[in-house]
């Protein structure tokens, strides 16, 4: 199956993924990502726009001059909110998000607001975990969008999540064919409370101890009768194992291309 380093890859993430690989902008943005326990004791972030316009952004690097790097990190500073998770945590990470609409912006620019941040600890208490996340899904109310994310592990080796996990989902828009999720594989999730069937996206892994990264980029918009759905869905997978094993060659190539240090003179 091959080993990721968990140093390489916090490395890769931090330092070359993430700048490469920024959440989506614009209005009604959302980004899921996440790889599970097997790949750097796992990973994972949701985030949401808030509505920052491009022409903004291109009027504010010609008027200071900014680099693309520091207009990134101020789109990304301004426009978006993202929350991480920490590694080697168990269960499904849940966001929360109202939408609304700013008058003062323009016509159908949407904007989220974070209503909760939760964890279900499907893994570790099954079945009253998955009881709770049941029934707080049935608790929310209409159009409340949930993203969800895993990034260890949800399951146990050998126990199995009910089918009051699933039928959650499905209440939130999942298809009524559902791969089950497994020991150690990456889940991502969008999709709201009054969804009809099919309406959400999600991207699942079904390998054990999957070394995958998993990413969902699509934008909400409100239609003309009011109700919610998903536009410019883009679902990626980038293949960890290859991706560290390219970044440690390139590394090697660059050190060897450099001319060897002088000999200090005594």
């Amino acid at each position: 199956l091959g080993h990721v380093d968990e140093q390489q890859f916090d490395d890769y993430i931090s330092k070359n993924y993430l700048l490469q690989n920024p959440p989506r902008l614009g209005s009604g943005a959302l980004t899921v990502e996440c790889n599970g326990y097997a790949a750097g004791r796992g990973f994972g972030y949701i985030a949401w726009s808030n509505a920052g316009t491009p022409d903004a952004d291109l009027k504010y690097k010609n008027n200071h001059g900014s680099s693309d790097k520091e207009l990134l990190e101020r789109r990304l500073e301004n426009n978006i909110t993202i929350r991480r998770f920490k590694k080697n945590q168990t269960g499904l990470h849940v966001v929360e998000l109202e939408l609304f609409q700013d008058q003062c912006l323009q016509e159908n620019d949407i904007r989220f607001k974070l209503v909760s941040v939760e964890r279900f600890n499907l893994y570790a208490n099954t079945n009253p975990e998955s009881d709770r996340w049941y029934k707080w899904v049935q608790n929310r109310p209409h159009n409340r969008i949930i993203c969800c994310c895993i990034t260890d592990t949800a399951m146990a080796k050998t126990r199995p999540l009910p089918k009051k996990v699933y039928d959650a989902l499905r209440i939130l828009g999942a298809p009524p064919q559902l791969t089950l999720i497994g020991y150690r594989e990456p889940f991502c999730f969008i999709g709201w409370k009054g969804a009809q069937k099919s309406q959400a996206v999600y991207a699942l892994d079904p390998k054990k101890q999957s070394k995958q990264l998993l990413r969902i980029d699509t934008s909400i918009i409100l239609t003309e009768n009011g109700s919610l759905a998903l536009t410019a869905i883009n679902k990626s997978e980038t293949k960890l194992l290859e991706k560290l094993t390219e970044k440690q060659q390139a590394d090697k190539e660059e050190l060897e291309q450099q001319p060897p240090a002088k000999k200090r003179k005594t």
